[in-house]
């Protein structure tokens, strides 16, 4: 049964830059873990803390928005910063290697008349074809890494890297979000060309499990670019800039996710993250609305936040 979410409404963002859908179509509540957790808890259950920086971080992004989504599943986030940031000039690229997850993406896309890339690549630090190993626990968590909770089927996918995507299409990113189940510090490797060069935000997902010693290794690699490591907390005043060699440290199983940022944040940072979290609120599983197969979706759910 085809379900729809709720876009959460920042009435300050909509002044300033107008408005945009209230809701998006995630096609099937039970398909994929991504849409499952939509079900249970609407648009507000969903990596709320990551979700409101992330949104923050495309708010302040200046001029044209480039967005890189490595590891996107069904495209949630691409789907969700372009349908926002519908008045914006933007480049957005979601790359997701798994052929059943990718098509769900691509449809998605479709779905909701949106204008941006899917890429059936997994992104690392060389390119050619790579063994894609299928978790039997859950789609969420197949990698290239043989030994994180892969199952017993194996696709081969194309590979590329970051630098050589951007040298091809050039599209420079100014924001990459990297969530790739332990692969981050390769995705990173294959990567600093143009890390050096255009100096990025960078969202990372460092899971406990880890190899941390290549993971440090990159990330000294990025602060010698002057950047700074920020975990994502729940409260604003709970941030502060850490160094390369303090990030694995702090890593847990309820602290994963972190910006990784060429200067300072600025207070204008948490202020417009504060706003998203609180439009976040009002997005929960009472404002899902499910359709039947083959039903046209609701007049109520294809208007505009004004």
């Amino acid at each position: 049964m085809p379900m729809i979410v709720r876009v959460p409404k920042n009435p300050a963002f909509l002044t300033k830059e107008g408005g945009y859908r209230t809701h998006l179509n995630v096609l099937d509540r039970t398909a994929t873990a991504v849409q499952r957790e939509l079900r249970r808890g609407g648009t507000a259950s969903y990596e709320p803390d990551f979700q409101a920086t992330l949104l923050a971080l495309c708010e302040l992004c200046e001029g044209p928005l480039s967005f890189y989504d490595v590891g996107a599943h069904i495209g949630f986030y691409s789907a969700l910063i372009s349908t926002i940031f519908r008045h914006r000039e933007k480049d957005i690229v979601a790359f997701e290697p798994t052929p059943d997850t990718g098509h769900i993406a691509r449809l998605l896309r479709q779905k909701n008349g949106l204008a941006y890339s899917v890429v059936s690549t997994a992104v690392s630090d060389t390119h050619g074809t790579v063994d894609l190993h299928i978790s039997d626990k859950a789609e969420t968590s197949n990698s290239l890494n043989p030994d994180f909770r892969g199952g017993s089927e194996v696709v081969k996918v194309p590979l590329t890297t970051i630098d050589r995507f951007n040298d091809e299409t050039h599209l420079p990113p100014k924001i990459i979000k990297i969530d790739v189940e332990t692969m981050e510090a390769s995705v990173l490797r294959g990567a600093l060309k143009t890390i050096q060069e255009y100096k990025p935000m960078i969202t990372l997902e460092i899971l406990s499990s880890v190899e941390r010693s290549s993971m440090s290794s990159m990330l000294c690699a990025i602060e010698s670019f002057g950047y700074r490591f920020y975990r994502v907390q729940a409260e604003n005043s709970d941030w502060k800039a850490l160094r390369a060699d303090e990030v694995i440290e702090n890593c847990s199983s309820k602290h994963r996710d972190w910006v990784c940022s060429p200067a300072e944040l600025a207070e204008g940072f948490f202020a417009a993250r504060q706003q998203w979290k609180d439009a976040l609120n009002y997005c929960d599983a009472s404002t899902n609305v499910l359709i039947e197969a083959g039903s046209q979706v609701p007049e109520e759910c294809q208007g505009f936040y004004s």
